[in-house]
């Protein structure tokens, strides 16, 4: 069988499908773009006509050298396959766009890659001709009833997630290069996908603006900056400065000893609204309460400061457009000022595994304050912060802690303590980003907070590890305001009242209250005994966590246990 120069072609798409993802992922992706490739060489020579399977053989190789070339490039520049943001850049893009990117992306460098790629198929097939192989009849009915097998399985577990309104039931066609392009294309076009999903959001978001147009004000005195950081993964338990045993935290351990003269807040009874990423940015970034249907329904972050009168930027070190980060990017997409870290990229399982430290956001932020010094602004910087796998959120600089370090939980084994230690190490760079953070700010009327989507189990939920469980150790994240010497002295009764609030009960979902509060905005959807600043917080609020338990009566005194 002439499948030779076909597999040739494909190492290469195997080799670069595989960068964005962890190593340990490497044998699965391999064995799926075999299993494909040989499917579709296989069924050519025995369905077909041997010069037929041939001409198919090449296409399916002119295919390959082809996304070989075009995913080449968009994982050199971009560390993104094609996806279905990468069609609509495409497809919003019109003549003098496209000659502008092509002059400024495709140098000698690029060119010269591809050639050379391209000189080496050639080379192959010039000099090391195809072996000719016959195959018996019984062979060849063993590989037709294992392919047929195959496919009903594929066709059944498709079917099965279509009925059932699982999310993405096509989302294997998104592993192999020879069938991501008609993935993306459904992704795109389909009533259902994730991407349709955004723009139905950002439109939505749109309509809500006009709505608002004039119902909103804000007071001449309000603060200049005010900075939301948005964390992931983080439960506050592991933080030195809410009591971790480990130096993990030495930023906010210096402002909490009193070095910062007051400019920290550190909220010590705090929780998030769901185990999920999803769920919790659904109701964090918007006025609905944690379990409202139509939360897409209430004004969110971006549109109220904007109608306020501040400009608004949101630095991303997530990705753009996907099933978990959709209320996110609907919201971000509608700021002044927009720098995502993973530009193309709208799948999870490639930005939980890309290599790109928040770190590399900071030159973006300084930037673009220093692009516009004097005018008010709304910052919403999204982090990878400590999400799992832990120790690809870090520099191998900060890999200060190992499994001899760790004794909570008491029943963790070494391997566990393994990856305990290197949470320890994500959370000691998370500080470190946090620290240079206020420094861009520290100079100027700044106020930034910083929270966690929802926490983390280390081993302590019945021995799991991670979240998307009801517990403690899922609901608890930290919440803190760090506020520059300027602020305090500027809005003095401000700053006085998040420290007389840092120790009472919150639920992150009524974050943009107090954000209303601290930015001095009038709008009609303020609700006071949401926000922990003013004299008519309801402190008696039930606290629902994962619309599942309530966390004051069921969660809040939980223990550690193994499985």
């Amino acid at each position: 069988m002439q499948c030779d120069s076909f597999i040739f072609w494909n190492y290469f798409s195997y080799f670069y499908d595989s960068i964005p993802w962890f190593l340990e992922k490497l044998t699965k992706s391999l064995f799926s773009t075999i299993l494909l490739e040989l499917l579709c060489l296989h069924l050519a020579f025995l369905l077909f006509p041997s010069n037929l399977a041939r001409t198919l053989l090449l296409l399916l190789v002119g295919l390959s050298a082809i996304a070989l070339i075009v995913e080449g490039f968009l994982l050199y520049s971009y560390r993104s396959l094609i996806t279905p943001y990468v069609l609509d850049a495409i497809l919003q893009t019109n003549f003098k766009e496209a000659r502008e990117f092509f002059i400024a992306f495709l140098n000698l460098k690029i060119f010269l890659i591809a050639l050379g790629f391209l000189l080496a198929g050639y080379g192959y097939f010039k000099f090391f001709p195809t072996p000719q192989t016959t195959l018996s009849p019984r062979l060849i009915g063993i590989f037709f009833a294992l392919y047929v097998l195959l496919s009903v399985i594929f066709i059944a577990d498709v079917a099965n997630r279509y009925f059932k309104h699982k999310p993405e039931p096509f989302a294997k066609l998104n592993e192999n290069s020879l069938t991501r392009l008609f993935y993306s294309i459904r992704q795109y076009y389909g009533s259902t996908s994730f991407y349709t999903s955004y723009k139905q959001l950002v439109s939505n978001y749109q309509a809500l603006r006009e709505s608002y147009q004039g119902k909103i004000s804000k007071s001449s005195d309000s603060p200049q900056h005010i900075v939301l950081v948005i964390g992931e993964s983080t439960q506050r338990n592991f933080l030195e400065v809410y009591g971790y045993e480990l130096p993990n935290t030495p930023f906010l351990r210096s402002f909490a000893n009193n070095e910062g003269g007051g400019q920290l807040a550190l909220f010590s009874d705090t929780i998030a609204s769901f185990a999920q990423t999803k769920l919790a940015l659904q109701h964090l970034l918007n006025f609905s309460n944690a379990g409202d249907s139509q939360w897409n329904q209430s004004l969110d972050l971006i549109n109220l400061f904007s109608l306020a009168g501040y400009k608004t930027a949101v630095f991303s070190n997530q990705e753009v457009v996907g099933s978990e980060v959709n209320a996110f990017s609907s919201i971000a997409s509608l700021a002044d000022y927009k720098a995502n870290l993973n530009k193309f990229i709208t799948s999870s399982r490639i930005a939980e595994s890309q290599i790109t430290y928040d770190g590399f956001l900071l030159p973006f932020i300084q930037s673009a304050l220093e692009q516009n010094p004097t005018e008010s602004r709304l910052d919403i910087i999204h982090l990878m912060g400590t999400h799992f796998n832990y120790d690809k959120r870090y520099p191998k600089e900060f890999a200060k802690f190992n499994a001899n370090d760790i004794h909570y939980p008491s029943f963790a084994d070494k391997k566990q303590k393994e990856i305990i230690a290197t949470y320890a190490n994500a959370i000691l760079y998370n500080d470190y980003i946090l620290n240079e953070i206020f420094k861009i700010y520290a100079k100027s009327d700044s106020i930034i907070f910083y929270l966690s989507d929802h926490g983390e189990s280390l081993y302590e939920y019945k021995g799991k590890l991670g979240h998307f469980v009801t517990s403690r150790f899922t609901a608890e994240v930290p919440f803190l305001a760090l506020m520059s010497e300027e602020f305090i002295q500027k809005h003095k009764e401000t700053a006085q009242k998040i420290q007389s609030a840092k120790d009472k009960p919150f639920v992150i979902d009524d974050l943009i209250h107090l954000l209303c509060d601290v930015a001095q905005i009038q709008v009609q959807d303020y609700n006071a005994t949401k926000n922990p600043l003013s004299a008519e917080f309801n402190a008696k609020k039930i606290r629902i966590f994962n619309q599942k338990a309530d966390y004051d009566k069921e969660l809040k005194g939980e223990i550690a246990q193994p499985k």
